[in-house]
């Protein structure tokens, strides 16, 4: 993951069977951005895609 821009991404989420896209909210990940990288914010679940995940944390 750490290949791409976050622009490049785009986040699955499962919710009611339903398969849900998104794109990661690039100005909240400014700030992670600077700490980490998005392969990490992935691992970490911020930005979402990971089993049982309910979305970014940075939308909520």
């Amino acid at each position: 993951m750490n290949q791409f821009s976050a622009e490049d991404l785009i986040v699955v989420e499962q919710r009611g069977g339903d398969s849900v896209f998104t794109r990661p909210n690039n100005s909240a990940l400014k700030n992670w951005l600077d700490e980490y990288s998005l392969g990490e914010l992935w691992e970490k679940n911020i930005i979402g895609g990971q089993p049982g995940s309910m979305g970014s944390v940075l939308d909520a």
